[in-house]
């Protein structure tokens, strides 16, 4: 069964198909720094502190001078300043600053030479690591107190249907907004494209280029192929977002629309539910859905995964009643890595899935804003504050903007930056500093995402800033993220409407790789649509500014194109279109092929410059092109350590060593437990990149079995098709 969803990614990456390749290669360790004076190899570094944006590492080393025979080893502290781009997933290292060094087998001499070196050096080093490099190497100590409290977690209403289906959300009562030069007018209270024709009494709905009517907003909705003159002369001034030509022939079904006034889910089968075995599990899943549904074999409870959040009922019709995530079955967390459901581990807690997504959550994207930006805030009216209870804050309610107003001052957040007024209609400028009040804001408050946007530092003409996972809804909370607050806001509706951010009713899927997708709607065999040309729906009003930049489409969890997501670079609405045009005119087979062969010459290009260049003799060069292996720690004490496929070896007096007694146990530990646990964080990091190189170079690439089937794909019995 088919799915196709179209999602927004609050880990905000933009990953084309064609630059993973050149990725995986760019980070490969350790790093080779040539120089007249030397050659240095810095291996991956080992993280002691990550606080905001500031990193502190160690990193074993070599050095080798051109009239040396062989390297000398020896390890590096030092601290650096994050530059976080989610689109390519490159943690940047930038203002490298080598604090402190220690070369075991260099004389005094030698060393303070090896000092002078870094001093000189250091700040122009490429010390870029891969996201999931940089996740490995954080642990629990690193994520600080990001936990969320007093979420809402009660469920949303629930509909289960075993055919095509579209979910509509109407936020309360449809609200009518007259349409300048015409009878007709619009539901202003929906992400969806609704309106409501006064002479017919009649709504129309308008999804991809599928139209659909009802006397009643919650009546039964039929297509229609020709909608009336005045609905296309309205909807003609729209400019809708585009539809991807896979989305668009989904909609061939006629699916059913279901309305809702309230915060709902759609679960779809294709046809009766149908069940796989999770093998190793007590499990079976709902194989022909694209829901995250299981059902406990022992007790029959089903369980399905919403927002992040679980919820447990003995059918699939409900009622469904909220799971605290340590009270889950325990079989849950005995899902196989490499199973169809693998993505849900993410939510249950003390998996590695859960522990790394919690710590994804404290990367943030950074950049860095010029000081003389300014904004224009617009307001419904004389501007409205509601002060937030015990805090000495107000917000404004009747903006589509997040503005606040603290000591008499007003900030408002926009565009993931903070701007600073005198006054609540500006002049407004870049903020150096916003008031630590500003973080106390809670979740019950409409703009809590405001917590979640930094200042890092400033210049006279430059202010570095930066926003973390939770500015687009991702939230730490009882051991795992789940996605919103849970609460339902209300919105501002006087002239103009604002809505304010959802929780339910998009289908929302986390993906340790890609962050959250949006699916809503149309579920079943003719797959997933999401359609808006609402703004404000699901976070941040940037939306409504760009929402071109802000969807990702997934077929069979394979990315297929992604749009950058990255808030501080958007990308014009003409150029997106344009990369539309380009793939409708291209026959499918064509576009893979040419896109492979792209990748391929761009993975071999990048190798070949990579590849180490000496200026000593071919042996010496073959030797040492041999031996850069990602294998070389340091431990806190300076001394050098290296991991090899027989096991730990030292570095003594210029030679290696066998070191066993860092493997050995003693009562049940390690004696050097930190090194054993970053070589495995190390090795977890290569397998992410891996993964992650794999999906898109072979599972995407991979031609589809006979009938049509997917290679990848499960059978009713959660086994793999052969071709």
């Amino acid at each position: 069964m088919k799915k196709l969803s179209v999602g927004l990614v609050s880990c905000i990456v933009l990953t084309t198909l064609a630059c993973i390749p050149a990725l995986a290669d760019n980070h490969e360790w350790p790093r080779r720094i040539d120089s007249r004076e030397a050659t240095i190899l810095v291996y991956q570094p080992q993280l002691e502190s990550f606080v905001n944006n500031t990193l502190k590492a160690r990193a074993a080393v070599s050095v080798e001078k051109p009239t040396d025979t062989e390297p000398t080893f020896g390890a590096i502290w030092f601290e650096a300043q994050l530059a976080t781009d989610r689109e390519t997933r490159n943690i940047g290292l930038r203002n490298v600053n080598v604090l402190q060094s220690r070369f075991p087998d260099a004389s005094k001499n030698q060393s303070a030479q090896y000092e002078r070196l870094f001093s000189r050096q250091a700040s122009g080093w490429d010390l870029d690591m891969s996201l999931d490099q940089m996740l490995a190497m954080l642990d629990e100590n690193s994520r600080g107190n990001i936990e969320v409290q007093n979420l809402k977690n009660e469920p949303p209403r629930v509909f289960y249907r075993t055919h095509p289906a579209l979910l509509v959300l109407i936020d309360g009562e449809p609200k009518l907004q007259p349409i300048e030069g015409s009878r007709v007018m619009r539901v202003v209270n929906s992400p969806m494209y609704i309106v409501f024709e006064t002479s017919l009494k009649s709504y129309y709905l308008k999804i991809g280029d599928e139209w659909f009517a009802s006397p009643q907003a919650k009546g039964k909705w039929r297509s229609v192929t020709q909608p009336p003159t005045a609905v296309l002369e309205v909807a003609a001034r729209q400019d809708f977002p585009p539809v991807p030509p896979e989305v668009q022939n989904s909609l061939a079904g006629k699916p059913e629309i279901i309305v809702s006034y309230e915060p709902a889910e759609l679960i779809v089968s294709d046809g009766e539910p149908q069940y796989a075995l999770i093998e190793d599990a007590g499990l079976l899943y709902l194989s022909n859905s694209d829901s995250d549904v299981f059902m406990e074999v022992d007790s029959q409870d089903f369980y399905v995964v919403l927002s992040g959040r679980w919820y447990r009922s003995r059918s699939l019709n409900g009622p469904w009643q909220y799971v605290a995530a340590d009270n889950l079955p325990a079989e849950l967390a005995k899902i196989p890595v490499d199973s169809p459901k693998e993505h849900v581990l993410a939510h249950i807690p003390g998996t590695v899935q859960a522990k790394e997504a919690i710590l994804d959550a404290t990367i943030p994207q950074t950049a860095k804003v010029e000081r003389d930006r300014t904004i224009d805030i617009g307001y419904d009216g004389t501007p409205a504050f509601v002060p937030i209870s015990g805090s000495g804050m107000a917000y404004a309610v009747n903006t589509a903007s997040a503005v606040l107003r603290v000591e008499g001052r007003y900030y408002a957040c926009h565009d993931a930056i903070w701007y600073v007024a005198a006054s609540p209609y500006g002049p407004w400028r870049v903020a150096i500093t916003i008031p630590p009040v500003i973080y106390t804001i809670p979740p019950s408050i409409p703009i809590y995402y405001v917590r979640y946007v930094y200042i890092y530092g400033y210049t006279p003409d430059i202010v570095y800033v930066g926003y973390t996972p939770g500015y687009l809804g991702t939230y730490v909370y009882d051991g795992t993220i789940v996605y919103g607050t849970g609460y339902d806001y209300r919105p501002w509706y006087r002239t103009d409407y604002y809505p304010r951010p959802l929780t339910w009713g998009f289908h929302v899927s986390y993906s340790s790789y890609y962050g959250w997708s949006f699916g809503v709607g149309l579920h079943g065999h003719y797959g997933n649509l999401w359609y808006s040309l609402g703004y404000g729906w699901w976070g941040p009003v940037h939306h409504h500014h760009h929402y071109y930049h802000d969807v990702t489409i997934n077929i069979d969890k394979r990315v297929v194109i992604k749009r950058p997501g990255n808030i501080y670079r958007p990308v014009s609405k003409e150029k997106w279109r344009e990369r539309w045009r380009k793939r409708e005119r291209e026959p499918r087979e064509y576009r893979e092929k040419r896109t492979y062969r792209k990748a391929r010459q761009e993975q071999l290009k990048s190798r070949k410059e990579a590849r180490p260049t000496y200026r000593h003799d071919e042996r010496r060069e073959k030797s040492r092109y041999k031996s850069r292996r990602n294998d070389v720690y340091t431990d806190r004490q300076g001394n050098i350590y290296r991991r090899t496929d027989k096991g730990w070896e030292k570095r003594e007096k210029r030679k290696w060593k066998p070191e066993k007694s860092i493997s050995r146990k003693e009562k049940g530990k390690y004696r050097k437990p930190k090194l054993e646990r970053e070589y495995k964080s190390r090795k977890r990091g290569d397998e992410r990149s891996r993964k992650l190189y794999r999906s898109h170079q072979e599972e995407f690439f991979k031609e589809r079995g006979r009938n049509g089937r997917s290679l990848t794909r499960p059978d009713k019995k959660g086994r793999k098709f052969k071709d």
